[in-house]
């Protein structure tokens, strides 16, 4: 595993910052996004093998995906509703076929719609083709796709829709169409986000598929990823009010898609480890609120430093670029970056050192990305606090 070499001058804090970036964005087997998505294509080719019993078509869905390009694979591989659909699927194989849910004729026909879709050559994921109007965050291979009603309500249209309903039935969230403002700000959010952090903005976004603004009823609610929605993040109005905001949640979800994907594929916990199970880390910057807990699974609380230690960068470069960027992206509003970036990394540390206190939930890769981000906050904080001292972090 490589790791961030400080550079001979620590006076030249721009060098720090670009050293980070490279390791947040390139280092293997964390950093490095086409290193990540290589071995999530594994896993899936090796899922379809395993359903070909139930589900014939997966050989020829296998085969299909074979014969195309590596990037055009990923975009299928990305989709929402391949992911979801195989795994849902392979937990019914799973069961040696006992019971035959109500879902299988579904899994058919999507796993069929989806040989045809490769088959026919399409680019387009197929989730998104079925967009009418299509408009992506950028116009670099990487940027997803923004999630628009005006579609075709075809088979993949459905299915996402069940998602949504049975993952996030809850929330009460409302998949929407951003209006003009709201698109713009998200375009112009990425754009932000490629320009002072190009290497980790590609290695983010490329586990983003699809960006859905969603209505909502809840004052707080600002952005938000779940694990059984691969590939998506849900975003709010509310922090795309300008460029600045809405890179900095872009981010912030893009990472935690990240560290599903490396959650997929590298042992980043124990065998048999199970959140529900899991002991518990207070986020001792959180007030008590009726139905909000402060207390963090393990794996909770690895995936927020891993957030925190790349916020703490982009808040660093925000600070340090800013007057630059004022005269391109217009005001900041909304934070204080330089205030912003040291509160990323306080947090970031808390949890690392946290962390090390249940090294026994932690898988062999678990430990190694732990080391990880504490070497690259050990090497790009400035003015790092005293060891264990973390009274600034508790609400007065």
């Amino acid at each position: 595993m490589k790791s961030a070499t400080k550079p001979h001058d620590m006076s030249d804090r721009q060098d720090v910052m670009e050293s980070v970036e490279a390791s947040l964005a390139n280092d293997q087997p964390f950093g490095d996004s086409d290193y990540i998505k290589s071995r999530i294509w594994l896993n899936y080719a090796r899922r379809l093998e395993m359903l070909a019993e139930a589900f014939p078509i997966s050989r020829t869905l296998l085969a299909h995906l074979n014969q195309t390009s590596s990037h055009k694979r990923h975009r299928f591989v990305d989709d929402p509703t391949f992911r979801c659909t195989i795994d849902a699927a392979l937990c019914y194989a799973k069961t040696g076929f006992l019971q035959v849910p109500s879902d299988v004729e579904e899994w058919k026909e999507i796993l069929n719609a989806t040989a045809l879709h490769v088959d026919e050559g399409s680019f387009k994921a197929p989730l998104e083709a079925g967009v009418r109007i299509p408009l992506h965050i950028g116009t670099a291979l990487h940027h997803p796709w923004i999630w628009s009603e005006d579609r075709v309500e075809d088979i993949f249209a459905r299915c996402f829709r069940r998602c949504f309903d049975k993952y996030l039935h809850t929330t009460k969230l409302i998949l929407d169409t951003p209006d003009v403002h709201t698109q713009k700000m998200l375009i112009g959010g990425a754009k932000l986000l490629g320009h002072i952090l190009p290497r980790l903005e590609r290695s983010a976004l490329d586990h983003v598929s699809l960006v859905a603004v969603v209505a909502h009823e809840f004052a707080g609610f600002r952005s938000l990823t779940h694990p059984s929605i691969p590939g998506v993040i849900f975003l709010s109005p509310a922090v795309l009010a300008n460029p600045y905001l809405a890179a900095e949640y872009l981010l912030h979800e893009a990472m935690h898609q990240k560290f599903m994907d490396l959650e997929d594929t590298h042992s980043l916990f124990r065998r048999g480890y199970r959140s529900e199970e899991s002991p518990l880390i207070a986020a001792i910057w959180h007030k008590s609120r009726p139905g909000k807990s402060s207390q963090w699974s393990v794996n909770r609380a690895l995936t927020v430093a891993h957030v925190y230690t790349c916020l703490a960068l982009f808040f660093s470069k925000v600070h340090h670029q800013l007057l630059s960027l004022e005269g391109t992206y217009g005001p900041l509003v909304g934070f204080d970056p330089e205030a912003s970036a040291r509160t990323a990394f306080d947090r970031a540390q808390y949890l690392v050192d946290k962390l090390a206190d249940y090294r026994s939930e932690l898988g062999l890769a678990g430990n190694e990305f732990v080391d990880w981000l504490a070497n690259i906050l050990s090497f790009s904080d400035p003015c790092p606090r005293q060891a264990g001292n973390y009274d600034h972090l508790v609400p007065k």
